[in-house]
């Protein structure tokens, strides 16, 4: 669908959001509709829990925020020396070597959650961690897209 948007290059929008953008929108709405009745339709629901099993998850899941919150704390420091230590030895942009950490730090969380998501057979959850993430990012392009218009042809971000 991107790929006929690009050739076919309509230059009719809607609230200056392009025809292309609006179908693509409606395909992928249809098809998290079309998935969660599927979904409720094939599925039974388990309603029954033990209370001391949630007591043992809750205390497992406190455990694991902390150990995993120190793991991402010495990782973060050791990535910023890394990427000095590489972007010094191969004469690569401190600032290059930076967005691609930045790339990588900020793809892996949420290729993540979507993996979680499918592990758990939770399709609407990931249907609807995809949605979220990418309205987010689609605003933070017009965000700057603006703020470059309104500053001329300043750069935003140094």
């Amino acid at each position: 669908m991107t790929a006929a948007g690009l050739a076919v290059n309509l230059s009719f929008s809607i609230l200056s959001i392009g025809v292309t953008s609006i179908t693509i929108a409606l395909i992928y709405f249809l098809g998290i509709w079309f998935i969660s009745s599927k979904q409720n339709g094939n599925s039974t629901a388990k309603k029954t829990s033990n209370v001391t099993d949630t007591k043992i998850a809750i205390n497992q899941a406190i455990r694991g925020f902390i150990l995993f919150a120190l793991v991402i704390f010495v990782s973060g420091s050791t990535l910023s020396l890394s990427g000095d230590a590489i972007a010094q030895n191969t004469g690569i942009s401190a600032s290059a070597v930076g967005s691609i950490f930045i790339a990588l730090a900020t793809s892996i969380p949420d290729a993540m959650g979507v993996f979680m998501a499918l592990k758990l057979a939770n399709v609407k959850l990931e249907l609807f961690w995809v949605v979220i993430y990418l309205i987010f990012l689609s605003l933070l392009l017009e965000i700057f897209s603006t703020l470059r218009g309104v500053f001329g042809k300043t750069q935003v971000m140094r």
